[in-house]
């Protein structure tokens, strides 16, 4: 998993979905080649001219920022619900919600995670 702050004029990554320029953006990294239902890692980019402040501690920080977009990684979109962290400005919230945790407990292990291979 890389996680990095970028900025979003010089960055490969689109800071602009919908239109406006968004504090963060991710997505899961697929095998090439491969299946693209099996991810293998992901991305996280943080926008570097963003203005929220560092930590967890208020909803308009970075902490929660790259806790919505780790959940893009793992596979979970937005929800349109006050409250939910994958709300798409955050849910006014600085952890996950009660529907967030659902979501990534669906994505979890028992929905068909794949085993680490044995070593050769």
């Amino acid at each position: 998993m890389l996680i990095g702050w970028v900025d979003p004029r010089t960055s490969d990554f689109d800071f602009h979905p919908g239109g406006r320029e968004a504090a963060g953006v991710a997505g899961p990294l697929y095998p090439h080649p491969g299946p693209s239902t099996i991810y293998v890692s992901g991305v996280v980019a943080i926008n570097v001219t963003d203005p929220n402040p560092p930590g967890f501690d208020s909803e308009g920080s970075q902490g929660p920022v790259v806790l919505h977009e780790l959940a893009h990684v793992m596979g979970l979109g937005h929800y349109k619900a006050r409250g939910e962290l994958m709300e798409p400005s955050g849910g006014g919230v600085t952890d996950f919600g009660p529907g967030d945790l659902e979501g990534l407990r669906e994505l979890g292990s028992s929905a068909g995670c794949l085993t680490t291979p044995p070593a050769p």
